[in-house]
């Protein structure tokens, strides 16, 4: 991956289905967020698990350790280990999934 993240932190995702939550280290690349087993020695992430686009259609919601991201196809539930990286996380993506304003 050549792009640099924005954001890069852990978060607790529970499957889609059934299943214990797993702690994965997100990170977001321009719209797509991306998530791995874990992080390596340099910050990034390591062995890739899979990916989601955050587009206008996306609805995001942040409380407490709880991030929530609503897409059309599936809604991920993220608990975190702080308010504070929910907080950043919601702030960007929120950012990302607004709609495009009208052009003049």
């Amino acid at each position: 991956m050549a792009d640099v993240p924005v954001l890069g932190d852990y978060f607790f995702k529970k499957p889609e289905k059934i299943g214990k939550a797993q702690k994965r280290f997100f990170e977001l690349v321009g719209r797509e967020v991306h998530y791995y087993a874990k992080r390596n020695s340099k910050g990034r992430g390591q062995d890739h698990k899979g990916q989601f686009t955050i587009s206008s259609g996306s609805r995001i919601e942040g409380s407490d350790l709880k991030l929530t991201i609503i897409n059309p196809d599936r809604t991920w539930t993220l608990t975190a280990e702080s308010a504070d990286v929910v907080t950043r996380w919601c702030t960007q993506l929120t950012a990302l999934a607004a709609p495009a304003a009208p052009a003049a």
